[in-house]
């Protein structure tokens, strides 16, 4: 992992902003609903801009907003964009969606073991509908995940792993073998039951998460949660910010208005970052 440089990090929130617009373009233009969230929703309230160490921002939409954007959205952006998905390009990391700058490159370790590379993006999450019930609940996130775990290893022989523990040494030997077993496995197949099972309580309940994030418990919002949204600055734009934004930054993150220690202010960091101008 890599540090960045002060004007590195300066050019990259640039970038970023810019992407954010477009974004909220396209939501305007369709009427689309959507809420920044977690450090972005941090950076809002505390800095009305970025958290000054972050390095990305996180958008989030309801399932129903979230796929009419990817519908529209390939014709607003053109080829000064770029949206990448697993659902998309079937080999690049994330089941959620990227809307990146055309030509750059801002991937990390992990991220660039996969074929497809993401660019200097704003990530944004679709929120699925879950079941009241812990258990009900409990059962569609771990099927959402292990879908989401074997399209990693249809695509990845040596996916990336944290650590040197004995359990994970033994994943290390496992995944080239699951790997190889995954071979003659359709990827649309294991993607189509991933979406399957993220979908299963749609329109059923007014309860919703992150299904494809390794803590999709920690993130549950009701729909009084979300609406009515309010009305946010950040980075001398307008965003929308939950309902009862307060209450769902607290849960995650405690008294979040104080700044952390420095030891904990780290952003994502990266392994490959390519601005416009720059040769590869």
């Amino acid at each position: 992992m890599l540090d960045y440089k002060p004007e590195e990090l300066k050019k990259l929130k640039e970038v970023s902003v810019e992407i954010l617009k477009e974004f909220i373009r396209i939501c305007d233009k369709y009427k689309l609903d959507w809420f920044v969230h977690w450090g972005t929703a941090i950076g809002t309230v505390r800095h009305q801009g970025f958290i000054p160490w972050d390095d990305d921002i996180d958008v989030c939409m309801l399932r129903e907003d979230y796929d009419t954007f990817l519908e529209v959205a390939p014709a607003e952006i053109g080829d000064r964009f770029v949206l990448t998905s697993a659902f998309l390009q079937k080999d690049c990391y994330g089941m959620f969606t990227r809307m990146s700058a055309a030509g750059t490159y801002h991937v990390t370790e992990q991220e660039d073991l996969w074929k497809t590379k993401h660019g200097i993006r704003i990530d944004i999450f679709p929120f699925d509908s879950v079941s009241g019930d812990a258990g009900k609940r409990r059962k569609q996130i771990q099927a959402v995940r292990f879908w989401n775990q074997l399209y990693t290893l249809k695509n990845l022989p040596h996916p990336y792993l944290k650590g040197d523990s004995l359990t994970v040494r033994i994943q290390k030997i496992l995944c080239p073998i699951l790997h190889t077993c995954l071979k003659p496995v359709p990827v649309d197949w294991i993607l189509h039951q991933a979406e399957k099972n993220a979908l299963k309580y749609k329109g059923q309940t007014r309860l919703y998460t992150l299904l494809y994030d390794i803590d999709a418990e920690k993130w549950l919002l009701s729909q009084e949660d979300i609406y009515p949204l309010q009305e946010g600055t950040f980075e001398g734009l307008k965003v929308n910010v939950l309902h009862h934004n307060h209450e769902a930054l607290t849960t995650a993150y405690g008294n979040y208005m104080e700044l952390p220690p420095e030891s904990e202010r780290v952003n994502h960091n990266w392994g490959r970052l390519k601005f416009h101008e720059e040769n590869d």
